[in-house]
C-alpha cells in the first residue's frame, strides 16, 4: 500500500508542476521591431505601472512618463519634465501643475497596443519596473526600434528565454 501512496503523491506533484509551469501569464516585454526578438521580459499583473525615464534631446533635462497596463494595452497616464522644450508642454490633455521644479501632467489616457521607441544613445532610456531601473541600451542597440508592451506566455517559455538570452540581467 505504501508504494501506491508514493506513486499517487508523485503523480499529484507532477500534475501540480505541469499546471504551474504551463499556465499562461502576462509579461511586460521589450521586443526588437526588426526581428521580433524579445530582449527583456518580466511577469506583470493587470493594472501595474511602469515608468520610462530619459534625457530630453533638446533641453538635456530629465523626463519621466508613467504607463499603466490595461487589458493588454499600454496607457500613458502622466508625464513629468524639468524644462519645457520641443515636444514637451501641455497639449490640453489631463491636468497640469508644478511640483518642486517639475512640470507634471496627470490624468492622461493615451492608449497604445505597444509603445514604439528608438533606443537613444544620448537619451539613455530607462525602463523602471517594480522599483528597478533597466537601461534599454544594454538590451538593444542604440537607435534601434523596440516595442514595449505585453505578451502572454508560460513560465517554461520565460525560463527558456532567460537561459537562451545571455545578456539578460536580474
Amino acid at each position: 500500500m505504501g508504494s501506491l501512496l508514493r506513486f499517487r503523491r508523485f503523480l499529484f506533484l507532477l500534475a501540480f508542476l505541469a499546471l504551474c509551469l504551463g499556465t499562461p501569464v502576462s509579461w511586460l516585454t521589450v521586443v526588437q521591431a526588426d526581428n521580433r526578438a524579445v530582449v527583456w521580459a518580466r511577469p506583470v499583473r493587470q493594472g501595474e505601472v511602469f515608468y520610462l525615464r530619459y534625457t530630453h534631446s533638446v533641453t538635456r533635462r530629465q523626463v519621466e512618463d508613467t504607463y499603466k497596463l490595461d487589458e493588454g494595452n499600454v496607457v500613458l497616464t502622466a508625464t513629468r519634465f524639468e524644462a519645457v522644450g520641443a515636444g514637451l508642454g501641455y497639449m490640453g490633455e489631463g491636468t497640469i501643475r508644478a511640483e518642486k521644479g517639475w512640470t507634471v501632467i496627470e490624468g492622461m489616457n493615451r492608449r497604445l497596443k505597444f509603445l514604439p521607441l528608438r533606443v537613444g544613445a544620448v537619451a539613455d532610456h530607462r525602463l523602471v519596473y517594480r522599483g528597478k531601473e533597466y537601461h534599454l541600451w544594454y538590451y538593444a542597440p542604440a537607435y534601434s526600434l523596440v516595442h514595449i508592451g505585453t505578451s502572454r506566455g508560460t513560465v517554461v517559455h520565460w525560463l527558456w528565454w532567460k537561459y537562451a538570452n545571455k545578456r539578460q540581467k536580474g
